[in-house]
């Protein structure tokens, strides 16, 4: 009469190592390749900032201090975790546009609508219309420049 408790115990240490591992066979993960897709982090950072920009203009605060703003949280992020990148943002319309990088912002006035801003070395056109938002994400990688405008 007394093995029956031997059984069920064996079955539950069985059970346990067969969900124990299960668990560790879903909850492995793999790191990410040493690939950047400068695509996808374009996209990402045009979104935080389109949405750090409808925040401050729903509270009534100018573009001067919303291009401030966008330096603090968005752009010195954003290079200090991918330190080989480089990073512009264009705000502003066709009166006046802030370029926004590294270095600090700058107000501009567009020519004919257009602002040039420097990237990795090169010279991008970027149209500034009514009101215009442009993120300008770039890397360098073994000698190949990928460069993302949205």
């Amino acid at each position: 009469m007394g093995k029956k408790g031997q059984y069920y115990l064996i079955a539950a240490i069985i059970i346990a190592i067969v969900m124990i591992g299960l668990n560790y066979t879903y909850t492995y993960a793999r790191g990410s390749s040493d690939t950047l897709d400068v695509s996808d982090l374009t996209q990402e950072i045009h979104y935080e900032t389109k949405q750090l920009i409808e925040n401050r203009n729903s509270v009534g605060i100018g573009r001067a201090e919303i291009a401030q703003n966008i330096k603090e949280n968005i752009t010195d992020y954003y290079l200090s975790r991918f330190v080989n990148a480089d990073l512009i943002i264009v705000y502003g319309n066709e009166s006046g546009a802030y370029i926004i990088d590294k270095t600090g912002v700058n107000n501009v006035v567009p020519s004919s609508g257009k602002v040039m801003a420097n990237i990795l070395g090169g010279v991008r056109e970027v149209d500034v219309k009514q009101q215009s938002l442009y993120v300008l994400f770039g890397t360098e990688q073994e000698g190949e420049k990928n460069i993302a405008v949205r």
